[in-house]
């Protein structure tokens, strides 16, 4: 849960496979129809949730991690895709990624998305993608350097 005090900044539904919801979708009724019309999914029906503390950022290269690890390593997509994906998002974390680094990883979450061999490799950037369309501002902050995680004031 939340430690009290802390707001929720998003959820993980479904296992790393699954969409990222944040509060504006919480009102969403638990069910198939709902879900999905909202962009989210029961999956697995894990479910993992943070809090304000939680960069997105740091947590899609966690996520990103998983899949690299998880590759079988058959298909290009997958194989490279999540190795490219994961040095993008560290030029994020790290402060000097660019808008052309952020349009690269849309179309490298689509080209995973549909030459990928298999569900893992087409799932690996759901969670991206959602954090892309939800919270696109905090990709841009941390192009301008300042996420408050990453890049902390004195």
């Amino acid at each position: 849960g939340i430690p009290e005090g802390k707001e929720l900044k998003f959820f993980h539904m479904g296992g790393q496979s699954g969409p990222i919801g944040f509060p504006e979708q919480l009102d969403t009724p638990y069910t198939a129809k709902a879900l999905k019309k909202e962009g989210l999914s029961i999956g697995s029906g894990a479910l993992v949730v943070l809090d304000e503390d939680m960069c997105i950022i740091d947590y899609l290269l966690k996520v990103c991690e998983f899949f690299i690890h998880e590759s079988c390593g058959k298909c290009v997509p997958c194989r490279e895709g999540n190795k490219q994906v994961h040095n993008i998002l560290t030029k994020f974390k790290n402060g000097v990624a660019t808008e052309a680094d952020l349009e690269l990883l849309q179309r490298l979450s689509r080209t995973m998305t549909t030459a990928s061999f298999c569900g893992l490799g087409q799932a690996a950037c759901t969670a991206l993608d959602c954090c892309i369309k939800h919270r696109r501002a905090e990709f841009e902050a941390h192009m301008r350097g300042e996420c408050p995680h990453c890049f902390p004031k004195e």
